[in-house]
C-alpha cells in the first residue's frame, strides 16, 4: 500500500483587524452627506460671453496647432508610404507659415513625385527650401558642380516625406 500525501491546502491567513479611527481624528474621511436640494444654480449674466469667447478662442489655437505641427507630420508620413510618387502622388506639405506653395503668391509646381523634385529649376529649389525653412545655398557660378544642387534637392525630399529616393 502506498501512501497518499494530503492535498488539502492551508486556509489564507485573516487579514489583520481594522481599528477604526479615534474620534476627532482629523484624517479621519469625512462622512459623505447628500446636498440639500434648492434651486439650480444660475451662472451670473457676463458668464456666458467670457465663455463663448474662451471657447472662440481655444478653438481658433487648437486650429492653428494643428495646421503648424499636425497637418505637416502627417503629410511627411503619407509621403514616406507611397514611394516614388508615381502611383500615388505625394500629399503637399505647407509652407513654415500655413502657405500653400502651389498657390498665389508662391505659385510653385507641385511637388507630386520624385521626378518633380527632380526637374525643379534653382529658383523653385530655392523658393521651397526658404518656405520649409531652410537657407538655400547660392548658386554654384561653375555649371559643372552639381553638389549644391543635388544636396539641395535631397534636403527637399527630406523635407516632403520623399525618403527612399
Amino acid at each position: 500500500m502506498t501512501s497518499h500525501s494530503s492535498n488539502i491546502m492551508a486556509a489564507p491567513p485573516s487579514p489583520p483587524p481594522v481599528a477604526h479611527p479615534a474620534p476627532n481624528d482629523p484624517n479621519a474621511p469625512l462622512p459623505i452627506v447628500p446636498a440639500a436640494a434648492g434651486p439650480p444654480a444660475v451662472a451670473p449674466p457676463w458668464f456666458q460671453d467670457a465663455i463663448e469667447h474662451f471657447r472662440v478662442e481655444f478653438r481658433n489655437e487648437m486650429r492653428a496647432m494643428i495646421r503648424a505641427e499636425v497637418f505637416p507630420k502627417l503629410h511627411r508620413l503619407m509621403n514616406q508610404r507611397v514611394e516614388d510618387g508615381t502611383i500615388i502622388p505625394y500629399v503637399y506639405l505647407p509652407f513654415t507659415n500655413g502657405d500653400d506653395p502651389t498657390q498665389p503668391p508662391h505659385n510653385l509646381p507641385p511637388l507630386d513625385n520624385v521626378n518633380a523634385i527632380e526637374n525643379l529649376n534653382e529658383q523653385d529649389l530655392a523658393a521651397y527650401l526658404t518656405g520649409y525653412g531652410i537657407n538655400p545655398l547660392p548658386a554654384s557660378p561653375n555649371p559643372h558642380m552639381y553638389t549644391t544642387n543635388l544636396l539641395q534637392k535631397d534636403t527637399l525630399k527630406g523635407l516632403i516625406g520623399a525618403t527612399r529616393f
